[in-house]
């Protein structure tokens, strides 16, 4: 079995998580070289970046909180609940 799984003819595709991650490191190195940032401060505030990223991409998958809602009926329950209720919304939340 050949080790790498890319075809000559295809070319490898790179996520977007990874280019994101790329452009916080040179943010975080750009700002301990050029601007005497301390490094710890860079690292926490790459972590937070990455973190937010992250979220938006968990989020991406199923759009935003308002695909959650459901209409009442005269009752004041809503239609669809005891469906939603048995399987994950998936996302975080």
């Amino acid at each position: 079995m050949d080790p790498s799984s890319v075809s000559p003819g295809r070319t490898l595709r790179i996520p977007r998580i990874v280019w994101a991650a790329l452009a916080i490191v040179v943010a975080g190195v750009a700002a301990v070289s050029i601007f005497r940032v301390p490094s710890d401060l860079a690292v926490t505030y790459g972590f937070i970046a990455l973190m937010v990223i992250l979220h938006f991409g968990m989020h991406a998958g199923h759009g935003a909180h308002g695909a959650h809602d459901h209409k009442t009926d005269a009752d004041g329950g809503t239609y669809g609940a005891q469906e939603t209720e048995d399987r994950p919304s998936g996302g975080c939340h």
